[in-house]
């Protein structure tokens, strides 16, 4: 299925952003002959471009935004999604 803005019914929902990203790396992906799994680290490396350059975070303290931000996105995951993709535990 070929996800556009135009099909989307709320952009102003978090969900369907995420869903929107998640098509959009998948076609990435594909286009340049790479597993869609693989998608999981160039977001993780957007990531972390994202947070030095627009959230002014320092490259020593990168490593704790991510954790923390991957930490609430995997309850948010979870909450929206249900058991269909269950969460990893998470080890302290």
């Amino acid at each position: 299925m070929k996800i556009t803005f135009e099909t989307l019914s709320d952009l102003n929902d978090p969900r369907e952003r995420v869903l929107v990203v998640e098509h959009f790396v998948q076609d990435l992906c594909r286009a340049c002959g790479e597993d869609p799994a693989d998608g999981a680290m160039m977001l993780l490396t957007s990531a972390a471009l994202v947070a030095m350059k627009h959230g002014g975070v320092p490259k020593g303290e990168v490593l704790t935004v991510l954790m923390t931000a991957l930490g609430h996105a995997t309850d948010a995951a979870g909450h929206w999604w249900g058991e269909k993709y269950p969460a990893p535990a998470l080890h302290s």
